[in-house]
């Protein structure tokens, strides 16, 4: 693939009114990812191997990143994509960035 046929990461960044911790218990389990994406069977393990159950069957994803209440990367599909979460404490408040990359 030529860098001409590279499509840019979709990155979201919105603050959050809570405390880092509070926003990675939501986040970074598979009630969390559930509720804004897909059911799932996530565990917050590096290299835990689980599902996102799509509407045209299970993606297969694998943990790559873990560094809590910082970031979590995971593969999914197998098209290389890669979605992170990035929390960024801000004092009671949180930044959190998600990041789909491998386009």
């Amino acid at each position: 693939m030529t860098n001409q046929n590279k499509v840019k990461d979709i990155e979201q960044k919105v603050i959050i009114e809570a405390p880092i911790q509070k926003v990675w218990d939501k986040v970074a389990n598979a009630e969390g990812i559930a509720s804004w994406f897909m059911p799932n069977d996530f565990k917050p393990e590096v290299g835990h191997e689980f599902h996102l159950q799509s509407p045209f069957g299970p993606s297969p994803c694998k943990v790559l990143e873990l560094d809590e209440p910082n970031r979590l990367s995971f593969s999914w599909d197998t098209d290389g994509w890669l979605v992170s979460f990035i929390l960024k404490d801000l004092g009671g408040k949180t930044e959190f960035t998600l990041i789909h990359g491998g386009w």
